[in-house]
């Protein structure tokens, strides 16, 4: 049996191994071409399949790394250069640099946005804009309310929560530990606004606007969003309680629900 020319051979990066296969193709005459592929061992240590036409004129001289090493060739070494808060370490590939932020992060950026300044940072210099940006706006908040630009900036939210939970056991004791939607009795109760929390801030520690609910009441009428909906059976009931409240404001008041409803647990 007759040896292939190629096999052992080495072309360029490659060594041929062996033939992987034959493509055989019918042309339009009617001739049967015989193309053999042969399996190659790069000096890079990869392998590839190579037909035979393309070694024997050399247009494949690897696996593909002549072309990247090439590449890497003609890459400018910025390695230790600072732009902004990135400095360049090593080259990654595809004209990208791993770099190293000052605040300590590794990012890989292309080199062009290293160059021409549209990056400059792992991201952290965008993120310390926008927390000074809502800084601004909650000292601003602060400075509407006369309260003082020392203290926390997200204090005055915090107070307005605590003073829901001081309230909280007032309207739950109010209510008789009773859902005023399902009439269920003590288990997991929530103080719910009638008028949201976020639609009117006069409204937050008003009596008449809160309501005991219990918790899966409480997840339906948020989940249905009864609010926009006036026509939703709960928005109904919701409404109704609140015209019920309109109608007996003294019904709020401790003796006179005491004397309702009689002792409280």
């Amino acid at each position: 049996m007759k040896k292939d020319k190629y096999i052992g051979k080495t072309l360029n990066r490659l060594t041929v191994l062996s033939v992987h296969d034959v493509i055989i193709t019918t042309a339009e005459s009617g001739r049967i071409n015989r193309t053999k592929r042969y399996l190659c061992s790069c000096s890079c240590g990869k392998e590839t399949i190579v037909r035979q036409s393309s070694l024997g004129t050399g247009d494949v001289k690897s696996c593909g790394c002549a072309r990247t090493d090439s590449n890497i060739s003609r890459v400018i070494d910025i390695a230790g250069q600072v732009f902004s808060k990135l400095t360049a370490i090593s080259f990654v590939g595809n004209g990208s640099w791993l770099c190293k932020c000052s605040c300590g992060t590794e990012t890989v950026v292309k080199s062009s946005h290293l160059k021409n300044g549209n990056t400059k940072s792992c991201g952290c210099i965008q993120r310390e804009y926008a927390k000074e940006m809502m800084l601004d706006k909650h000292r601003s908040r602060r400075e509407s309310l006369g309260l003082p630009q020392d203290r926390p900036i997200a204090s005055e939210k915090k107070l307005e929560r605590l003073r829901i939970r001081e309230l909280s056991p007032a309207i739950l004791k109010r209510d008789n530990y009773t859902c005023c939607l399902c009439s269920q009795i003590g288990r997991e109760l929530h103080v719910h606004h009638i008028i949201p929390w976020s639609v009117d801030e006069s409204l937050r520690f008003c009596k008449e606007n809160l309501v005991t609910l219990c918790a899966g009441c409480h997840r339906t009428v948020h989940n249905n969003n009864f609010h926009s909906d006036p026509n939703a059976e709960l928005s109904i009931l919701i409404q109704g309680y609140v015209l019920f409240i309109q109608e007996n404001p003294d019904y709020f008041e401790e003796k006179a629900w005491a004397a309702r409803i009689g002792p409280t647990p």
